[in-house]
């Protein structure tokens, strides 16, 4: 979000309850706004339904999955069971 580091400020200052930072996030991008104080919380939306098992990988520091848009909330496996595990 380097672009986007006046407008979190502005949020920040003018909102003083929980402020939760979403859309596009990794994990070190999520680590460091919350390290900064840009966000009380962050959240992982496509990086979730591409890795089940996400916090365990960014745990142990492995690669992420990449989201495929196509097979999400479909009624097919594709998408669902079929991405690698760790």
């Amino acid at each position: 979000f380097p672009s986007h580091d006046s407008t979190l400020e502005g949020i920040r200052n003018a909102f003083t309850n929980t402020l939760i930072i979403c859309n596009g996030l990794t994990p070190q991008t999520g680590e460091a706004l919350l390290q900064q104080g840009q966000a009380d919380l962050v959240a992982f939306g496509k990086s979730i339904l591409a890795n089940p098992n996400f916090a365990q990988k960014v745990a142990n520091g492995l690669p992420l999955n990449m989201p495929d848009n196509a097979t999400f909330y479909t009624a097919d496996s594709a998408g669902f069971t079929d991405y690698k595990g760790m």
